[in-house]
């Protein structure tokens, strides 16, 4: 009898099924959790108690109605193949809490499961139809992949060692030059991952990685195929492990589905705020490279990460396709970059000696003027071109807020008007110590044609411009914002007129005569003059206003495209009139043709107004050269308006006849003495105008 007790109580120590269902049967057992998956594949469960013991321990599995026990007051587990629903509890002593107990789990997350055993050696061919390849290639290439996806990269494969004599073996497919990843490999029991290479005709062992390889590792897709082989380290009954494995296709990286190239040259940049993803293998000596929108005068925060050593440059693409350096070769990004005010793109050139993932973004903290990519331009578009630097406005009701910095003086916008007849333009809200001016333009040539300090205006159809600038020239820097600009169709009144003018015949002869007798008696009392024996004109106040704000604006070095309007204002104007408000000049000539005048500018002489007043001819493929017949040469460094030049010649090309024009010229030395020389073609045959005298020019005379 004592004998067979013995024998009872050896059975209920090795056989932990007995053994759990005599603790789950204890008053003080309590059920932390109970979960619940319908899942296919192998699985494996774990719980470890973080304490020194948890009571009372264990897990319950019930498999498509098969239930087993398992407890401990240490680890639980359960490994196997489910092929429907899945259940289990975990159960322990009343005094144990859940957060005490940490949990490890394999399930088959939509992924490929080994439906059946895999070869155990590596074939020389993957031709095999029995053996499945494994297709793992991801999109997530530059910003192709956005973070909002939550789909998994690549592929997860779950499988399972059944014993420490099983092995499996895997295709991947790929071609030579493609990025591989592996992530995330997690095992019930101690095994490792073989890297393979067969090509046909040999198998070569590329890497052997431990089972406690870092989260994620990159190597290149060889020549031939690519096979990956689970192996057992230990001695184990059914173990079940997971990995995820990516493939990068090299041939699709950029934006046009090709290969990425060093330096750039896939078209447009890429757009500013979003992170982007890219590789290089090991054998790719040129490496990548990385175009990304910016604006002018940004302040940039880099978000870079790298999984292995890099070399980096970094290039400002600016405004006229030219391109400078910001960063010689470094091995990790700066901090912060500081953009120029020519720079419309940013581009990264990444080489490597390894195969190496790169993730690059960038973003600021204030994005810009208007809410454009950094800071407005200064200056109008020329010949009615517009670009991606100008934001345009329309009529949308949004409030568009700027800043003028320190160094900055003047923020540029373009207005879109779409009407066919045009539109009423005006500006009913604004703040911040700026002026602003609606400007229009000529769509053809970009010209000036009006201006208004935001009060209503007609615009045609175009683009036309909208010019901030700091009032009272503020050196500080200044906030502003102003609602779009107000829009309302411009309708021309077609109304049809009916001429009454019959009735009023003798009235109008009476009022004719009565204005037409004051202006008898002052033609008698300007007789004198008008004989030619004086030279007198006459100016209306308003218009010697307007002149002298003309001449105070082209005197000033102030924004290009208001000197440019000045001037042509000018050219309007009476060239009387500008004489009498300029001055006389410091040189001059006249013939029958054409009239010259030079006009200091400033003291030192830098700066000059040359005026051409044609008659009654055209001038063909004229030049004007302004020389110093004595001392330094004279050397031109700019004109306003642009016009042709070499050295001290200026190229005018055709003078219209009755016609003035005005050049603001810059000089870049002060010659002792001045001269000038016209020439061109006056009715087919060669014309040539020069100054008789010299005059001096740097000293007052």
């Amino acid at each position: 009898m004592r004998s067979r007790y013995v024998l009872v109580l050896t059975i209920i120590l090795l056989n932990p099924t007995l053994h759990t269902n005599a603790i789950a049967q204890t008053e003080n057992n309590v059920i932390l959790l109970e979960e619940g998956k319908d899942n296919r594949g192998p699985i494996f469960i774990e719980y470890n108690c973080k304490e020194i013991s948890c009571e009372g321990m264990e897990l319950i599995i019930n498999n498509n109605q098969e239930v087993s026990n398992f407890s401990d007051i240490h680890r639980v587990t359960w490994s196997g193949w489910s092929d429907g629903q899945l259940s289990w509890k975990l159960v322990a002593d009343e005094s144990v809490d859940i957060s005490q107990i940490s949990e490890n789990f394999i399930f088959n997350y939509n992924g490929t499961v080994e439906e059946e055993d895999l070869p155990n050696n590596i074939p020389l061919s993957n031709h095999d139809d029995s053996i499945e390849s494994l297709e793992a290639t991801s999109v997530c290439q530059l910003d192709k992949c956005s973070k909002k996806n939550n789909g998994v990269q690549g592929a997860i494969y779950t499988g399972a060692l059944t014993s420490d004599d099983d092995k499996d073996s895997i295709n991947i497919i790929g071609n030579n030059g493609d990025m591989i990843a592996i992530k995330n490999f997690v095992h019930s029991n101690e095994m490792n991952i073989e890297i393979w290479n067969s090509n046909g005709e040999i198998k070569t062992l590329i890497e052997d990685l431990s089972s406690n390889i870092d989260e994620e590792y990159y190597f290149e897709y060889p020549e031939g195929d690519l096979w990956l082989r689970i192996v057992p380290s230990v001695e184990m009954e059914y173990s079940p492990y997971q990995f995820q494995i990516i493939r990068y296709d090299s041939s699709k990286e950029s934006p046009d589905s090709t290969e990425l190239a060093n330096p750039w040259i896939h078209g447009t940049a890429l757009p500013f705020g979003e992170e982007f993803l890219g590789h290089i293998v090991s054998s790719d000596y040129e490496g990548d490279s990385l175009l990304v929108r910016i604006g002018s005068k940004m302040d940039l925060k880099l978000i870079c990460k790298f999984s292995n050593e890099v070399n980096i440059e970094i290039f400002f693409h600016q405004t006229g396709g030219n391109e400078t350096q910001y960063i010689e070769s470094v091995n990790h990004c700066p901090d912060e970059i500081h953009t120029n005010d020519l720079a419309q793109a940013i581009e990264f050139r990444i080489t490597s000696n390894f195969s190496v993932s790169w993730e690059i973004g960038l973003v600021a903290d204030v994005i810009g003027d208007g809410g454009n990519l950094g800071d407005a331009p200064d200056y109008i578009w020329q010949h009615g071109l517009i670009d991606d630097n100008w934001l345009k406005i329309n009529n949308n009701g949004y409030e568009y807020t700027g800043m003028l910095d320190n160094d900055d003086e003047i923020d540029i916008f373009a207005i879109e008007v779409t009407e066919e007849n045009g539109s009423h333009i005006y500006l009913n809200q604004s703040q911040g110590e700026v002026n602003i001016q609606i400007i229009i333009l000529n769509q053809e040539n970009g010209m000036i044609i009006n201006y208004t300090n935001g009060s209503e205006i007609i615009a045609p159809k175009g683009i036309h411009a909208l010019r901030i600038e700091k009032k009272n020239g503020e050196s500080g820097a200044i906030e502003y914002s102003f609602l779009s600009p107000e829009f309302k169709i411009y309708e021309q009144d077609n109304t049809q007129l009916e001429d009454l003018s019959s009735m009023f015949t003798n009235f109008y002869i009476f009022v004719g005569i009565m204005f037409l007798s004051p202006m008898m008696l002052v033609i008698w009392w300007n007789k004198e003059n008008l004989r030619g024996n004086k030279k007198l004109i006459f100016i209306e106040q308003h218009e010697v206003k307007r002149l002298a704000n003309l001449r105070a604006k082209i005197s000033k070095d102030i924004d290009k495209d208001v000197i440019i309007s000045s001037l042509h204002q000018l050219g309007d104007s009476p060239w009387e009139s500008v004489i009498q408000e300029w001055g006389d000049p410091q040189l001059k000539h006249f013939t029958e043709q054409v009239e010259v005048c030079i006009w200091k500018i400033n003291e030192d002489g830098t700066n000059l107004l040359l005026g051409l007043n044609t008659s009654n001819k055209i001038w063909n493929m004229a030049a004007i050269r302004i020389f110093a017949s004595e001392g330094p040469a004279v050397t031109i460094s700019e004109i306003t308006p642009e016009q042709i030049f070499d050295g001290d010649e200026i190229f005018l090309g055709t003078l219209e006849k009755r016609n003035s024009i005005f050049l603001k010229v810059a000089i870049a030395n002060g010659p002792l003495n001045i001269d000038f020389q016209l020439s061109g073609l006056v009715g087919g045959k060669p014309m040539a105008a020069s100054s008789r005298l010299a005059i001096n020019w740097t000293e007052e005379e």
